[in-house]
């Protein structure tokens, strides 16, 4: 595929049928035009998103010296899965995956996705994380099958950087860490139980929490029926 990160967001923001049924010229001063009221043309806009786009996010700078990857480790602790991640220097990161898909992802960490990492100077995180999707064709397993393995070897090696330098893995990619408190809500996932075997256990984990909202199931999953009867 050679379509361009420009041409993809051309298509999206000028939207795609309408402008490539333009002429040349036309296109041009469309282009050209401010567009919904928002400052500059869409081109110079486009120049700003390339000008971010080619900034680092991690850090690099904070690491001098190569840090080459070793050994890549997916564990299992019984439902739990935890990626260990060390460099020929000795250092060592832990993730830990989701459990849910990495059950059935497994094997794709341990055959199509770790395998690359090994003897890859970690530093190149960047450039590392694109380059393995197209590594043994593995973009052909798009959405959940790749991005859970790759991002449980991400944030493993990120967890090794943040012990190397004795920071937070917030501090790897920003200056500053700009939410010190995150509010969460307490869940629960179960459909098949009564309304009543739902709430008891909410408002008990609420109180142990605090947490500022709840969030539970409605419904039947997709078009099976709802069960039991009534629930919602």
């Amino acid at each position: 595929m050679n379509a361009t990160r420009r041409n993809f967001l051309t298509s999206a923001l000028a939207g795609s049928a309408a402008a490539a049924a333009l002429p040349h010229a036309a296109l041009a001063q469309f282009l050209s035009a401010p567009r919904h009221g928002l400052p500059g043309t869409l081109q110079e806009r486009y120049a700003k998103l390339d000008a971010v786009l080619k900034q680092p996010v991690f850090k690099r700078n904070l690491f001098p010296d190569p840090v080459i990857i070793e050994s890549v480790e997916l564990l299992r602790s019984n439902k739990q899965y935890l990626c260990r991640v060390r460099s020929k220097d000795g250092h060592e990161g832990i993730s830990v995956s989701n459990a849910q898909q990495m059950e059935a992802l497994y094997p794709i960490f341990i055959k199509r996705i770790a395998p690359f990492f090994i003897g890859k100077d970690a530093r190149d995180l960047e450039d590392l994380i694109p380059a393995v999707t197209v590594y043994e064709s593995n973009y052909k397993a798009q959405s959940l099958a790749i991005w859970v393995p790759i991002a449980t070897l991400e944030f493993a090696i990120l967890d090794m950087f943040g012990k190397m330098s004795n920071r937070s893995i917030g501090l790897l990619l920003s200056d500053k860490i700009y939410n010190q408190k995150i509010n969460v809500y307490q869940a629960n996932g179960e459909r098949d139980n009564s309304a009543e075997e739902v709430i008891e256990p909410l408002k008990r984990d609420v109180a142990i929490s605090h947490a500022k909202a709840i969030k539970f199931k409605l419904g039947g999953r997709m078009s099976h029926t709802e069960y039991p009867a009534g629930r919602s």
